[in-house]
């Protein structure tokens, strides 16, 4: 049983620091987008001629420079989560050497967790050892998956925890349904805020859906070099091709369409719609959106 154990810790040792490396892998990949898109409008800038080169090229590296700041710090305070969770690990272990039984702690939870803004409530099983940051990458997922993915977390978008029991605790207040604690830090494990199955999270604040974003023309989203793909069309009614497809679902949509080209990788922001000006949606013309 003993040797089971250990096993059982160093595994959950391992699955800690793989979601760590995990996570850090995504914050460099969209710092590499981000940075691609920067040198992106910057050579669009440079070709407009709006303003001067050298003062662009200042503006671009001081802007690469924050970004890749931004990166090492986030890619920080991840390890400082993963450390703060190893230690609560290794508390729990202890207690379960003295009690000779496993920690409820390391068990899986089933909470549920509700999007008040979106009327959304969905049933999540972090475990103890995760954060209020890891419950954001779960729900991020489940939206994922039930094919309305999450566009962005917004500044103010905080988790509440809430049970029923009352304890004495700053953050805390008393609702009629019991209490509502804030998890600010959202790198502390949800075992140290006493989060247990059954519990309720609530993520306050507005939440962007993809259903809920304008559409897009492939010109106001294409960044340069980042092997983006898009499914061009043709449209009999206007005679013309390379209508990207959120064109075709809106400035042609009751159209007669047909497929002109699928999974192609442009190398400029191309889409005729806007070329032949019958663009009705967004695009690099009026990135603010169509009057």
């Amino acid at each position: 049983n003993l040797v089971r154990s250990l096993a059982s810790f160093e595994k959950w040792f391992g699955e800690l620091e793989a979601r760590c490396e995990a996570r850090k892998t995504r914050i460099r990949e969209s710092t590499t987008s981000r940075m691609l898109k920067i040198r992106s409008e910057f050579e669009t800038q440079l070709r407009h001629g709006t303003e001067n080169r050298e003062t662009l090229h200042t503006q671009m590296e001081a802007s690469l420079t924050q970004a890749q700041k931004d990166c090492d710090g986030a890619c920080d305070q991840l390890m400082e989560q993963l450390e703060k969770s190893r230690q609560l690990v290794v508390e729990n272990y202890d207690r379960y050497l003295a009690q000779a039984a496993p920690p409820p702690i390391l068990l899986p939870l089933t909470v549920r967790v509700v999007l008040p803004s979106k009327k959304i409530q969905l049933e999540l099983h972090p475990k103890a050892t995760d954060t209020a940051a890891d419950v954001k990458d779960l729900l991020k997922e489940k939206l994922r998956e039930l094919g309305d993915p999450l566009v962005e977390y917004s500044s103010n978008n905080i988790l509440v925890f809430k049970r029923l029991f009352s304890s004495s605790s700053v953050n805390e207040k008393e609702t009629e349904s019991g209490e509502e604690i804030i998890l600010q830090d959202e790198g502390v494990p949800l075992g140290t805020f006493g989060v247990e199955t059954g519990c309720t999270l609530e993520l306050k604040g507005d939440v962007c859906l993809t259903s809920d974003r304008p559409k897009q023309c492939f010109t106001a989203t294409f960044v340069k070099g980042s092997g983006q793909r898009e499914d061009y069309w043709t449209c009999m009614t206007c005679k013309f091709n390379w209508i990207c497809t959120a064109c075709a679902e809106n400035c042609h949509r009751g159209h007669q369409l047909k497929p002109w080209i699928t999974n192609h990788a442009p190398s400029w922001e191309c889409c005729y719609c806007v070329k032949n000006r019958v663009c009705k949606i967004t695009n690099y013309t009026n990135k603010a959106g169509p009057s």
